[in-house]
C-alpha cells in the first residue's frame, strides 16, 4: 500500500512533475486494476518484523523501503524493481537481499516484463 502513496505523479524531459487527472486515473488503472501484476500488499505483522529483522541483520535501507523488501520476501517475489539500485546497493544491501531470495534490478532487467514496457521511463 506504501506503492499507491509514492506513486504521485510524471516527470518530463526537464524532470518537471507533471499531476493531472489522467496521470491520477493512470496510476489507479495500474496499481489498483489487478490486471497489472502488481499486487497491493498491506503489511500484516509478520512483515512488519521481517522489516525490522532486515534491518537487524545489516540491511541499511530506511523504514519504508525495508517493508516494501519484507513484502517482496514474504510473498515469494523473483525481483524486486526499483528505479535506485544505487541507493539500495551501498553497504552490500543487495547481496544481502539476494541472500534472502529476491533479485533486486532495474525495470530494464526484469525477465518478466516486455521490452516496451521496460523502457518506460519512471521517475517516482
Amino acid at each position: 500500500m506504501l506503492t499507491i502513496v509514492e506513486c504521485t505523479c510524471v516527470k518530463d524531459e526537464k524532470k518537471k512533475s507533471i499531476i493531472n487527472n489522467e496521470i491520477q486515473r493512470l496510476f489507479d488503472s495500474i496499481i489498483l486494476s489487478g490486471m497489472s501484476g502488481i499486487t497491493p500488499i498491506i503489511p500484516t505483522s509478520g512483515i512488519i518484523q521481517l522489516a525490522r529483522q532486515l534491518f537487524w541483520d545489516g540491511i541499511s535501507l530506511k523504514p519504508f523501503d525495508l517493508l516494501h523488501i519484507a513484502s517482496a520476501i514474504e510473498i515469494g517475489c523473483d525481483e524486486f524493481i526499483t528505479t535506485d539500485v544505487n541507493s539500495i546497493e551501498r553497504d552490500g544491501n543487495i547481496i544481502k537481499i539476494q541472500n534472502r531470495g529476491v533479485k533486486v534490478i532495474q525495470v530494464t532487467d526484469s525477465q518478466y516484463l516486455s521490452p516496451e514496457v521496460a523502457q518506460i521511463k519512471l521517475d517516482i
